[in-house]
């Protein structure tokens, strides 16, 4: 079921359905669900196995260990 987002108001997010009824969830548990999706959306990549700061380049690397 396809629900669209006509307001967002602190945690709050209010939708409105394919009936035209409308509800406001609280956003953590909107993100939470795990059939929630954002038609749409990218994808976002995944972070390499070796961890974010193995990819930086070494003088960054040394600067943050100093």
């Amino acid at each position: 079921m396809k629900w669209q987002v006509v307001a967002l108001s602190g945690q709050s997010i209010h939708l409105v359905g394919p009936d035209g009824g409308g509800v406001a969830v609280l956003a953590g548990h909107q993100f939470a669900d795990p059939g929630f999706t954002v038609i749409g959306a990218e994808v976002p990549r995944t972070a390499p196995q070796r961890g974010l700061f193995e990819t930086a380049p070494t003088a960054a690397r040394e600067k943050a260990l100093a």
